[in-house]
């Protein structure tokens, strides 16, 4: 499994996860099985990517003019490499970002799913107005490995949040019924989830 990010800030904070039975994988494969022309590079060098592509064996950062990678091989050797390249070759990664299934980095999970937005007032001495997200629908989960861990639907509630000076007042939450959810360990078969794992979940946010 690769992770993709467009490294724009309309993306920041969303990735593709890329898997070996897709169409992109095996234009990435065709592409970097074959490492002509690339060299070494004693020190990372120090770019700013438009594409990052990761897992736990290699980084590839892409730029309009140059590809840099770091590996481990069959020895577990860390090897960086680099290579320049033109502005047509970099247009030839477009597929990347084509058709892409969008998920979001939440810190210790990943989450593909609906996000709505909402706002609620703030009341001291100054009243504001505070805009924010929850979780609405079908959501899919995976760990930092990868691994799908949840699947199911959210319901919304509201809590009221306690202020100070009679500023108290309510938000919208995302909650799990686990009646409507699918819980999974490492070796994909069904579990029955922690109260720490359904709080990570519930609280999840971009």
């Amino acid at each position: 499994m690769i992770e993709f990010r467009y490294n724009n800030h309309h993306y920041s904070g969303k990735l593709e996860l890329i898997d070996n039975s897709s169409n992109k994988f095996e234009l990435l494969k065709s592409y970097f099985n074959n490492l002509k022309g690339f060299k070494e590079a004693k020190n990372e060098i120090n770019i700013f990517p438009n594409y990052i592509l990761l897992n736990k064996h290699f980084k590839i950062l892409i730029t309009v003019n140059q590809i840099y990678i770091e590996y481990y091989n069959s020895n577990n050797q860390l090897l960086k490499l680099h290579k320049d390249i033109s502005p047509d070759e970099y247009l030839s990664f477009n597929y990347l970002t084509e058709d892409s299934k969008w998920i979001y980095d939440l810190g210790k999970i990943y989450g593909v799913g609906e996000f709505k937005s909402d706002k609620f007032e703030k009341g001291g001495l100054m009243q504001t107005i505070v805009d924010y997200e929850y979780k609405v629908g079908k959501w899919k989960f995976w760990n930092i490995n990868r691994e799908l861990i949840a699947e199911g639907k959210f319901i919304t509630d509201s809590s009221m949040v306690i202020g100070q000076s009679d500023s108290d007042y309510y938000i919208k939450t995302s909650k799990i019924r686990k009646e409507n959810w699918k819980f999974y360990n490492s070796e994909k078969q069904i579990i029955e989830p922690k109260i720490e794992e359904l709080f990570i979940l519930e609280n999840a946010n971009k």
